[in-house]
Formats: C-alpha cells, sequence, structure tokens
C-alpha cells in the first residue's frame, strides 16, 4: 500500500509557489562569512560552473526517467519529478555565496498540532543521527510540515591562476551526479522518510497516512 500520497497544496502548482517563496518560509540558505572554497570564483565562471552543473544533472535525471518540471529562481534550483515514486523533489543551488552546494529536497509529513509537531521534532533527530548523508528538519509554508535534503559539496579543478578549469572540473561533476549515485541519493532520502513515518506512527501507535505529503 503506498502511503505516499499528495496533501497539503495542490498538485505541481502548489510545489512551485512553495519552492518561489522558500526564502520567505525559511528554507533559504543561511548568511555565510569566511568561507573558504578552492577556487576564486567570480559572478561569470559561478554561473558557468552551476550551468554545467545543472545540464549534467538534468541529464542524468531524465536517463533515470525523471521529468524536470521548471527552473524555480533566479538561482536556477530545479524541481523534478520522479514517475517511479510519484514524488517531486527540489534542487537547490547556492550560486552567489557557495557555487560548490547542492541540496536535493522534498517535504512529506504535514504537521497538525503542537502534540505532533513535538512527536517529529524528535523523530527528525533521531533520523538525522542514524541517516547516511540526510537531514530532517521542520519547514513552515501555510502548514508546517517535515523536510528531508542531502546536501552536497561538488568538486572543482583551478588551472594555475587559481581561476576554474571547466575542462578538467567536468568529468568530476559527472562523476558525482552519475546515474548510480543519483540512485543512491533519492534512495537515502525515501529511506529515511520512511524510518521517519515508521518512528512516528510507533509514537501514535496508528497509522497516518493523510499527513504523507507527495
Amino acid at each position: 500500500m503506498n502511503l505516499l500520497r499528495p496533501a497539503g497544496e495542490e498538485g505541481i502548482s502548489g510545489r512551485l509557489a512553495a519552492c518561489k517563496s522558500k526564502a520567505r518560509s525559511g528554507f533559504s540558505f543561511p548568511q555565510r562569512k569566511g568561507i573558504h572554497m578552492s577556487v576564486n570564483f567570480t559572478e561569470h565562471t559561478a554561473a558557468t560552473y552551476i550551468s554545467a552543473i545543472r545540464a549534467t544533472l538534468q541529464e542524468e535525471l531524465q536517463a533515470l526517467g525523471c521529468s524536470i518540471i521548471q527552473a524555480c529562481d533566479e538561482d536556477g534550483d530545479l524541481l523534478f519529478w520522479d514517475e517511479r515514486e510519484d514524488r517531486h523533489y527540489l534542487v537547490q543551488f547556492d550560486e552567489d555565496k557557495d557555487p560548490q552546494f547542492m541540496r536535493f529536497s522534498f517535504w512529506f509529513w504535514g504537521i497538525d498540532d503542537a502534540v505532533e509537531r513535538e512527536q517529529a521534532v524528535r523523530c527528525c533527530e533521531a533520523v538525522t543521527g542514524v541517516g547516511k548523508m540526510v537531514k530532517l528538519f521542520i519547514l513552515a509554508h501555510e502548514r508546517e510540515k517535515v523536510c528531508i535534503s542531502i546536501e552536497l559539496l561538488l568538486p572543482v579543478v583551478q588551472d594555475a591562476n587559481g581561476q576554474l578549469d571547466m575542462e578538467a572540473t567536468n568529468p568530476l561533476v559527472r562523476a558525482c551526479l552519475s546515474r548510480g549515485l543519483l540512485i543512491r541519493y533519492l534512495n537515502q532520502l525515501r529511506t529515511a522518510a520512511n524510518e521517519f513515518g515508521r518512528r512516528m506512527r510507533e509514537m501514535r501507535s496508528e497509522s497516518s497516512p493523510s499527513r504523507w505529503l507527495n
């Protein structure tokens, strides 16, 4: 029985509205001061790097049968749909402050009251503590919900002048975003979401399928 059923926002339009308003809802990148990166990115090289990542990611996701729904904002964030799981995922970039950073995420469990929120916080902490690469946290947008993410730092190669060498960088980016690794990233997200659901049901001693979000 598939418990991953839509609730909350309605379909794709709701997902796009949610990810476009993520900065207002607290789902934005924190201010990063003094970050040391191996390459001295300029506005142009950061845009070139992110563009190459997005192109590779779209190619590999489509090869897995996923559909690119839309680039969500000026950072070129992506919303894609995995037909196998009937689920939408958001991929975020941080072009201005940390071009090497990328985050896969989706939100999946709606919170209805203070008791459920307390239980969700405990389950988020527990699953984050035992999961591989994953973070679970509560996101506020119209209705509080649990969000799960995997964050990556992608490689770069610099030339003799400390500038971005895209010809040498591209093969490394493609290796990090290969189909095999993308499958594993998505599997880790799903496994952690299922574990969260199991722990919540144990705490509530009942199944609550209507709380799952697509």
